[in-house]
């Protein structure tokens, strides 16, 4: 279980593309700071949120806020606020923590899928400091399924044992 860890992180595109969202060296990293600011501004002039639709590419569109594009918290902190990001993170907390307990007690294929979306939801939460993920929804929709499983096969183990 343990030797598939540090050959994810040696591979050069995946060490490359955190660096490059950490550093902000990638091509709308100029965006970013001013994206940054607005979330944050609305975030406390709007502690509960403006509601759905005001935020991200919709918003954008219909000439509300916009606020999001190139930072995926303040998406959902426009629209839902603090109780809207704090059940999002616990959401993604329940992920990690299920798949991190599916990895370790599942069977070969089941511990594999897991350790995907172990990896996936942690790179998602790195991502969202770029980018909403919700802007690829082949890809949330997979991550969501796939999270779903590593779930439902964690709360198997703890329910009959691994």
């Amino acid at each position: 279980h343990n030797d598939a860890i540090p050959i994810l992180i040696i591979v050069a595109q995946f060490r490359g593309y955190v660096i490059n969202t950490l550093t902000l060296r990638d091509s709308s990293s100029s965006t970013r700071p001013m994206q940054w600011l607005q979330g944050f501004q609305t975030l406390v002039e709007y502690p509960l949120g403006l509601g759905l639709g005001v935020t991200g590419q919709t918003g954008t569109r219909f000439g509300l806020l916009g606020t999001g594009q190139e930072a995926g918290y303040f998406t959902v902190t426009g629209a839902l606020g603090f109780p809207g990001i704090i059940l999002y993170l616990l959401w993604f907390a329940g992920v990690i923590q299920h798949s991190l307990i599916a990895y370790r007690r599942s069977n070969e294929i089941s511990s594999g899928l897991s350790l995907v979306v172990l990896i996936a939801a942690l790179g998602i939460l790195i991502n969202y400091l770029t980018a909403p993920l919700h802007q690829s929804p082949f890809t949330i929709y997979v991550f969501g399924w796939l999270a779903g499983i590593a779930v439902n096969q964690s709360v198997l183990i703890r329910k009959h044992g691994s």
